[in-house]
């Protein structure tokens, strides 16, 4: 029964929010790049809008060469999360995380333990990632500063799905806030967990929380090579 509850949450909240590993090896690739975080960018934005290869398939099949690279973006994100979620890694990192955070609390879970697991996890292996090579980072950031967030908009919109107005604005602060910068320091990856938190009307952590992040981090990175593909290893 946890386990549902705990998988019902990361629905809710949409917190596949590793935007950084799904477009690490396509930085030079423009809207195929944008592509790869499309899905989490409007679970973010607007959960109502959900991306089907009905959606994508007649696009990639005889769109525009912007739309065609966009929709394989996100084509290469579903087949990401595919790989990811089904790993050894995954499950073992995700479960030892949940682990240290459940032998923090003074009293009660509250199915925050296997929540925290896998959303610390996946946060962490972006913060890791950063760590290896800030410089990408930067990258990424100026590819999505790039961008005209209405001209992406209008390119969801077409695509068939829920319209939506929710992207540019989400945009706006996406940029400003650059809150994966956030993930290379345990106290900051500590308030944006409990920004999460929050979202789903779970207790915050205290700040003495920070020292689980601390331990986590150092299981993300021994574990690093078998969390995230050859190709992604070789970028950083």
């Amino acid at each position: 029964m946890g386990v549902v509850i705990v998988a019902r949450l990361i629905r809710k909240v949409n917190v596949h929010m590793n935007c950084f590993a799904h477009a690490i090896c396509f930085l030079d690739q423009g809207w195929f790049a944008i592509g790869t975080g499309l899905p989490d960018w409007l679970g973010m934005a607007d959960r109502s809008v959900r991306l089907r290869p009905k959606h994508i398939d007649p696009v990639i099949e005889s769109g525009e060469p912007d739309d065609v690279a966009l929709c394989r973006g996100i084509e290469q994100h579903w087949h990401d999360d595919d790989w990811f979620h089904v790993t050894p890694a995954f499950h073992d990192v995700s479960a030892k995380i949940g682990k240290l955070f459940r032998a923090s609390f003074d009293a009660g879970d509250n199915f925050r333990s296997g929540f925290l697991g896998h959303i610390a996890m996946e946060l962490l292996v972006d913060g890791v990632l950063t760590e290896k090579n800030p410089g990408l980072l930067d990258r990424y950031y100026e590819l999505v500063d790039s961008i005209d967030g209405k001209q992406l908009q209008d390119k969801v919109n077409s695509l068939g799905a829920r319209q939506t107005e929710a992207l540019v604005p989400f945009l706006d602060r996406y940029r400003s806030e650059q809150f994966m910068r956030d993930y290379v320091d345990d106290a900051k990856l500590l308030y944006r967990l409990n920004r999460v938190l929050v979202r789903v009307r779970l207790p915050e952590l205290p700040d003495g929380a920070v020292r689980v992040i601390t331990e986590s981090r150092k299981l993300v990175r021994d574990e690093l090579p078998a969390l995230v593909s050859e190709e992604i290893l070789a970028a950083v």
